[in-house]
């Protein structure tokens, strides 16, 4: 006697052995940074002065001026934010350096 196969097994045995590669997933999407807000009534940083700042660590971020380096200054003669901090010179006004030359030194808001 014959056995019968239901179709519906069958679909799934020709789905499981096909040899196309499933569809590679899409990209993530990354949203860019918001633009900070200045208004003109805002003070502006003073420029920076490069020569006194520490020469930056190989995971600094690249900048044009501190406003892309967050609480830390931009070393404009290399490019670079001057990251990790060594003192609070590398550090935009209002900050202070945590962990002072250490690897993991970072600029973080003084306390009022």
């Amino acid at each position: 006697m014959r056995s019968l196969v239901p179709a519906s097994v069958v679909l799934l045995v020709l789905a499981a052995c096909s040899h196309d590669p499933p569809p590679a997933p899409a990209p993530p999407v990354v949203a860019a940074a918001p633009t900070p807000n200045v208004t003109a009534s805002a003070p502006r940083p003073a420029p920076s002065a490069s020569s006194t700042l520490s020469a930056p660590g190989p995971t600094a971020l690249t900048c044009q001026s501190d406003a892309q380096c967050l609480s830390h200054r931009c070393n404009t003669q290399v490019g670079k934010c001057a990251f990790p901090c060594a003192s609070d010179s590398d550090c935009v006004a209002g900050a202070t350096c945590f962990l002072a030359g250490g690897p993991a030194a970072f600029c973080i808001a003084k306390n009022r």
